[in-house]
C-alpha cells in the first residue's frame, strides 16, 4: 500500500514519472502475490492497474 500512496502523492505534486515508477513497482509486487493468493490480492491489483492506466494517460497528456 505504501507504493500506491507514494504514487498518489507524487501525482498530486505533478511528478507523474515518479508516480508511474512507484505504481509500476506496486503492480509487479501485487501481480506476484495475486498469482499465489488471488482471493486476497486481486482487488488491490485491479486498483493499482487502474491507477497505472490513469497515470499513463496523464503523462501522455502532459507531453
Amino acid at each position: 500500500m505504501a507504493l500506491n500512496n507514494q504514487a498518489l502523492y507524487m501525482s498530486a505534486l505533478g511528478r507523474v514519472e515518479e508516480a508511474l515508477g512507484a505504481v509500476s513497482q506496486a503492480v509487479d509486487i501485487k501481480t506476484a502475490l495475486a498469482e499465489k493468493r488471488p482471493a486476497v490480492h486481486q482487488q488491490d491489483l485491479e486498483h493499482y492497474l487502474r491507477l497505472l492506466e490513469d497515470l499513463r494517460k496523464r503523462g501522455a497528456d502532459q507531453k
